[in-house]
């Protein structure tokens, strides 16, 4: 019982460890650093200006909205230790 508990904790906790890129049909993935920098000033703006500066929440969710709507890249995860884990935890990410 103990083995299946710790099993799902460690599954849980690695499933968590995806990363992000962001992908677009046209540009290179170079341009999407400009263009994150342009939205994480544009929703730092935001914040300040609606008296919530300090809402990291709230710059992310308007960064990932700009992103999408403004310069129309798509956020994309990954999950790199799905190729790097044995084999029962790997069948666990191999399917999204």
């Amino acid at each position: 019982m103990y083995k299946l508990i710790i099993i799902v904790v460690i599954t849980t906790a690695l499933s968590s460890c995806a990363t992000t890129h962001w992908e677009h049909p046209t540009k290179k993935q170079t341009s999407s650093y400009l263009d994150l920098l342009h939205c994480k000033q544009d929703a730092k703006q935001y914040a300040v200006d609606s008296g919530y500066s300090q809402d990291k929440t709230l710059i992310k969710n308007e960064t990932d909205k700009c992103m999408n709507e403004k310069y129309g890249w798509i956020k994309e995860k990954d999950y790199p230790l799905r190729y790097y884990l044995p084999f029962p935890f790997n069948l666990f990410l191999a399917y999204k």
